[in-house]
């Protein structure tokens, strides 16, 4: 079975290896916070307008008042929308590590990609964060991987759920974050290999069907 790597994972080794031992090799996932199931929650709107986001929050117990910025927050940004959304990419590095990624939006015609990503009050993305963020650059190097050419144009929309405001930031990718990101990926997986996880990782198809498993299905 094919063992993808996608960025998540990566950014958890990089972050916490003893996480991800626990999540990636145990198969041990804590529940969402609400922050994370509120920023899926928008990312799903954002995909489908027709998702039932008002009857979501309704049934967690948030009153019209707290709904106001979300409502304000989505609207803005459905101007924002790309052309084709949650676009999955694969690609094989020359050393032969299989990558998996998902873009939030694609423009394939015009080569740009799109980002969202929710924040509350405490973070706040700066241009030199978007610049150097290592997501995007991982997702230049699945297209380049792919395409042999890089994004004309990033866009990362910063979506405040606070205050409901949008940020918008540009930015792209050269040859030196592509090589960046690259040796990254080599080293992490070199070493994964060293601590004797890298095979000891679970696929997506045995996730699944733990998961299946665990539900009874």
């Amino acid at each position: 079975m094919k063992k993808y790597l996608s960025y998540s994972e990566l950014a958890l080794y990089l972050r916490n290896k003893a996480e991800h031992r626990r999540r990636y090799v145990d198969g041990i996932y804590d529940p969402p916070t609400e922050a994370q199931q509120l920023g899926s929650l928008v990312h799903q709107a954002i995909d489908d307008p027709r998702t039932p986001w008002l009857k979501t929050l309704r049934e967690w117990g948030w009153d019209s008042e707290r709904m106001k910025p979300i409502r304000k927050l989505l609207t803005k940004v459905h101007t924002k929308r790309a052309p084709e959304r949650e676009v999955s990419m694969r690609a094989e590095t020359k050393s032969g590590v299989k990558l998996f990624s998902i873009f939030d939006g694609f423009d394939k015609a015009d080569r740009v990609l799109y980002e969202y990503k929710t924040t509350g009050e405490k973070k706040r993305w700066t241009q030199w964060k978007v610049d150097t963020d290592l997501q995007l650059s991982f997702y230049a190097y699945v297209y380049w991987l792919n395409t042999h050419s890089f994004f004309r144009e990033i866009r990362l929309y910063a979506l405040h759920v606070v205050p409901g405001n949008c940020e918008t930031f540009v930015t792209t990718r050269s040859r030196t974050d592509i090589l960046r990101i690259e040796k990254i990926i080599d080293q992490s997986v070199v070493q994964m290999q060293r601590e004797g996880i890298w095979e000891l990782r679970k696929s997506r198809v045995d996730k699944n069907r733990e998961n299946q498993g665990k539900l009874g299905v």
